[in-house]
């Protein structure tokens, strides 16, 4: 991503997607709730909009229009939020909310598919042509090795930093999700899965430790009687 590129992240909701585009030089605004604001400037955004502080679209439309929108709320947005961007200008609008796996849930993977495809060609037809050259696309997780190797790099020069929220031990799986299920997460949950295991180990390589000292020494007591 080249500089002065200028990010618009509808919804706060990774605090690494946010330093990602810092480091690659990105300008990066964000939409959040009040009690969210400091965490989100923290993580580098330039400029954070308060959805409880008005109209967003008000408050966004006041502002440059930007490169990429990435959007993470769905539903309705995309009607007014592919106006914000550059037109003919390469600008893209991202959402993260597809209905590719409703459709194949409900239908069938190849009769979903299609239909979800279809989906996509018509509204970037129609988004393309009536917001002048803006480019409409729908995102989705994929594993990807490079990417990862990337995001090493920028972790170990310590441009990503991790936000851990909350921390649960594995016996507490259940209340871990409940938290999750409540929503309006401000970094990442960990489940410690190896906590017990780990002090099992230690425990057993100590006992072989002094299982194996002790053999020692009874050994060279039986060669010094002989």
């Amino acid at each position: 991503m080249p500089f002065a590129v200028s990010v618009c992240i509808f919804l706060f909701s990774s605090s690494v997607c946010c330093q990602l585009l810092k480091a690659w030089g990105a300008h990066v605004t964000v939409t959040c709730s009040q009690n969210a604001e400091g965490l989100v400037r923290g993580l580098g955004a330039d400029e954070v909009v308060d959805y409880t502080a008005g109209d967003v679209v008000e408050q966004l439309e006041i502002m440059e229009k930007f490169d990429v929108i990435l959007d993470n709320v769905g539903g309705d947005t995309e009607q007014w939020a592919v106006g914000l961007l550059k037109p003919w200008s390469g600008a893209k609008y991202i959402t993260l909310v597809t209905p590719l796996l409703l459709n194949t849930d409900s239908m069938g993977l190849l009769e979903g598919t299609i239909h979800a495809g279809f989906t996509l060609h018509t509204k970037a037809l129609q988004h393309g042509w009536q917001c002048v050259g803006v480019f409409y696309r729908w995102g989705f997780y994929a594993p990807d090795g490079p990417a990862l190797d990337e995001i090493r790099k920028l972790v170990d020069a310590g441009k990503i930093l991790p936000v851990v929220e909350a921390q649960f031990p594995f016996t507490q799986v259940p209340q871990a999700f409940q938290k999750l299920e409540q929503g309006h997460a401000r970094g990442k949950t960990v489940i410690r899965v190896a906590e017990k295991d780990d002090r099992q180990v230690e425990e057993l390589v100590q006992n072989i430790c002094t299982e194996a000292a002790e053999s020692e020494q009874e050994g060279q007591g039986t060669a010094k009687q002989h």
